[in-house]
This record gives C-alpha cells, structure tokens and sequence, in this order.
C-alpha cells in the first residue's frame, strides 16, 4: 500500500508540473500546491486499445488529458493497451488509481475480471466498431458502453425483410452477447441461428455444417465480426455469405465520451452495468 501511495504521488505531481509547464508557456505560474491537497486529487488510468486507429488513439489521449488538466486530476495513458489479464493488472498495481477505462471492445474481458477482484475501484469500457459483447459476468463495479443494437437492425431490416418476402432462408451466426434480433430470426426458428462464442475452439464448424444440412439455408449471414480464419471456414461450405456487421461503419466522438466518463468515474454516483451511446456520442452507417 506504501509503494502505491508514493507511486500515486509521483503521479499527481508529474501531471501538476505539466500543469506548471503549460501555465509557464502562456506567461502564467499556477499557485503552489500544498502536500495534502496533492494527496487528495483522483487518479485515472486509461487504456486505448490495439483495435483503435492512431487518430482515436490520439483524439482519446488529448481529451483525457484535457479533461485531467482542466480538472487536476493525475492522469497515466497506455496505447495499444494489452489484453493478458496479468500485463493489466502489473499495469494497474503500479498506481493507486480510482477509476479504470479502457477503450476498445477488447478490453471488456479481461477488466471484468479484474474488476470483480477489485471492488474499490471504478472500472468502464468504452466499446468500439459495430460489435460489443457484454461480458457473461460483469462486476457492480464496472460499466460498459456500447452501441444501441437497434440501429444496427434498423439499417439492415428493409434487408432481411426482402429475404423473408422473397422465400429465402436465412442462417445467422452470432455471439450470445450481441443476439440476431428476435423480429429477424424468432425462437422458434433457434435451428436457424448459430452462436459462436458457445463452442470450444473450432467445435462449432461440425455444428454449422450440421445446421446447414438440416435447414438448407439460401445463405449465412454474420451479425458478430470474425476472423479471416472463421470466415474461410464458413465458405467453404459454398453459400453465399452476408456480413451484416462488416457492411456498416461506426464513428465515435471520443473527444465528448471521455471527459464525461471521467467525470463520472470519479463522481460520488458512478455508474454501473451496460449504458448506450447516445446520438451525440456515436453514429452508425452502411458502407
């Protein structure tokens, strides 16, 4: 607990002489800090992950630090963060820090886990592109935010509905966290519907190749993102393949999502669970 202290001080006043820095360079000194208001500011650590550009990357970094400065709050940034649990938690052992954030949908697994061993501190993931599984346990501790799933089916329903109108029959392949919606593929139809992430390694291909026997699908469309590995096993069964999710493009205001998420990470209410972009947070679009 020392060393996080003494780290979490180091910290704090690395991020106020940047504070002094700036102020300097615009004709200003900012007022001497005593010891225990120093000891007193929040701390954040955020994680940008590999699945981001290096402009969100960048655009990520600026807004935090923008909104670390303007807030005095000690701020420590990673890009292209890992996923190893354990890389994660060395990271975080490092720095007494408040609130976790992770941005990139990748990062939403292994923070449940760690969260759920952490209960004191804040974590939130911030989901990128089209799909963002909720992890199966998420801890009271975290929140995750995600796109409204509805707008995905909004842009592809005229679509479906064709397929439907014209006799076809669909085979979806998804994730139980992001399910196909119910109005596209009913329960009743669950023979019609694949979910990846509940088969062991390449365990589901015998199942698709059964499902694909049994109902004789006119296609398979993806409503989860896969690998080119997956994919090249799906067509070799010789259907023609939908990608609902690739077909669409997303686009996030990174620089309005992280000053709000900081703010209320560090709050006296934070929150918890999963919570929707709204329309000023993110857009989703066909390609």
């Amino acid at each position: 607990m020392q060393a996080k202290a003494r780290t979490k001080r180091t910290l704090l006043a690395a991020a106020l002489l940047l504070l002094a820095a700036a102020g300097s360079g615009c004709g200003r000194t900012l007022p001497a800090i005593d010891a225990v208001t120093l000891e007193a500011r929040k701390a954040t650590l955020v994680l940008a992950g590999s699945s981001l550009t290096p402009e969100e990357t960048e655009e990520i970094r600026r807004a935090a630090g923008e909104k670390a400065a303007s807030e005095k709050i000690a701020l420590e940034f990673v890009a292209n963060s890992s996923t190893n649990p354990d890389d994660l938690a060395s990271i975080i052992g490092k720095g007494k820090f408040d609130s976790i954030i992770g941005a990139g949908s990748e990062l939403a697994p292994p923070l449940s886990q760690l969260a759920a061993h952490d209960p004191n501190t804040r974590f939130v993931v911030l989901g990128n592109g089209i799909a963002a599984a909720v992890p199966d346990q998420m801890p009271a501790n975290m929140l995750l935010k995600k796109l409204d799933d509805t707008l995905k089916a909004g842009l592809w329903d005229n679509w479906v509905q064709l397929q439907k109108a014209s006799g076809l029959t669909v085979l979806w392949i998804q994730k139980t966290g992001s399910p196909v919606p119910a109005e596209w593929s009913p329960s009743e139809e669950a023979d019609k519907v694949l979910s990846l992430d509940i088969y062991p390694g390449d365990t589901w291909f015998p199942q698709l190749t059964y499902q694909v026997s049994a109902v004789k699908p006119s296609m398979i469309a993806l409503y989860t993102t896969v690998d080119d590995a997956v994919l090249a096993k799906i067509k070799t069964l010789k259907l023609p393949v939908v990608d609902t999710v690739g077909g669409l493009s997303a686009q996030y205001r990174w620089s309005s999502i992280l000053p709000e998420v900081m703010a209320s990470s560090l709050g006296p209410a934070p929150r918890g669970g999963t919570e929707l972009y709204t329309a000023e947070e993110a857009a989703i679009n066909r390609k």
